[in-house]
C-alpha cells in the first residue's frame, strides 16, 4: 500500500515568500501551488483531519489566514478553491477578524513566524552575495531574503559568533557595517542602498527618524528610489500581521501625521 506524500503548505515551504508576492504566479512557487492545492482537495473532508494536517506544520502568517480557514473547512458552493486572489468572499471586516482571532487562539496561524519558519532551516548564516551581485539587487528583489539575513546576523552577532567576512568589492560597504563599522547616514536619495546597509547593521531606521517627510513617497520601485519608497518596499516585505507592524511603528515614536501613510501603503487588513 502507497502512502500519501504530505505536501507541506506553501508558507512552511517558501516562508521567504511573502502572500501576495509574485512568485506565486510564476516559476517554483506557481507549481508548488497547484501541487498543494490538488494535496489539499484530496484531503478528507472533516475538520479533525485537515486540522491535524494544518498541526503537523509550522503556523501560517496572519496573511494566511483565508486560506488556511478554507483548508478547514473546504468550500462546497462551487468557488475555485484555489482562489490566489483570497477575497473574503462578502464576509465582512469584523468577521474576518473573528475567523482569524480563532485561528490565532487554535495556533495555526501566529505573529512573526515566517521568520522563525525561515530560520528552522538555517544551520549556517548565508552571505547574501552568495545569491545576489550587489547590495541594491539584494534589497529590491530579496527584500524579505535579506531581512531574514539581517535578524540572523543580529542573532551571531549578539552572540558573539559572526563568521570571518569575505566579501566581493561590491559588498564593501556591506562588509565593513557587518564588521562593526557604524553605517553611513541616511540618504534620502539612495534608499536601497541606505537600506541595505541598515540591514546589515541590525536596525531599520524609520523614514521619521531619519528626518524625511512623507512628500519623500514617490511610489517607485526602481534602483534609484529614496528612501522612503525603500522602507514601504521594506515594510511590506517585513510584517505579515499587524501587531508586529505596530509594535515597530511603536519602538520608532511613528509621529502620528504618517498613520494614514502607513495604512495605505503597508495595510495587512
Amino acid at each position: 500500500m502507497t502512502t500519501a506524500v504530505d505536501v507541506a503548505p506553501p508558507w512552511a515551504r517558501f516562508p521567504t515568500y511573502e502572500r501576495y508576492t509574485i512568485g506565486w504566479r510564476m516559476g517554483a512557487g506557481e507549481d508548488y501551488m497547484v501541487r498543494w492545492w490538488a494535496f489539499v482537495a484530496a484531503l478528507p473532508p472533516d475538520e479533525a483531519t485537515r486540522r491535524g494536517y494544518l498541526r503537523r506544520h509550522p503556523p501560517a502568517p496572519f496573511t494566511w489566514a483565508e486560506l488556511v480557514d478554507q483548508v478547514l473547512r473546504p468550500r462546497t458552493d462551487g468557488d475555485d478553491a484555489d482562489d490566489a486572489d483570497d477575497d473574503d468572499d462578502g464576509a465582512g471586516v469584523d468577521a474576518r477578524h473573528a475567523r482569524r482571532a480563532a485561528l490565532a487562539a487554535d495556533g495555526l496561524i501566529a505573529e512573526d513566524v515566517a521568520y522563525r519558519t525561515w530560520r528552522a532551516t538555517q544551520a549556517e548564516l548565508a552571505w547574501p552575495w552568495a545569491w545576489a551581485d550587489t547590495p541594491i539587487a539584494a534589497a529590491r528583489y530579496w527584500t524579505r531574503d535579506l531581512w531574514f539575513w539581517s535578524r540572523h546576523l543580529a542573532e551571531r552577532r549578539a552572540a558573539g559568533d559572526v563568521p570571518r567576512v569575505d566579501a566581493p568589492p561590491a559588498w564593501a560597504a556591506i562588509a565593513e557595517v557587518i564588521c562593526g563599522a557604524p553605517p553611513a547616514p541616511i540618504d534620502p536619495d539612495a534608499g536601497l542602498a541606505s537600506l541595505a546597509r541598515g540591514l546589515a547593521a541590525g536596525h531599520v531606521v524609520a523614514p521619521w527618524q531619519a528626518g524625511l517627510a512623507i512628500d519623500g513617497f514617490a511610489d517607485s520601485y526602481d534602483d534609484a528610489m529614496g528612501y522612503v519608497d525603500a522602507f514601504r518596499l521594506w515594510a511590506g516585505a517585513a510584517f505579515d500581521d499587524a501587531p508586529t507592524r505596530e509594535r515597530y511603528l511603536a519602538a520608532t515614536a511613528m509621529p502620528a501625521g504618517w498613520r494614514a501613510w502607513i495604512d495605505a501603503q503597508l495595510g495587512l487588513g
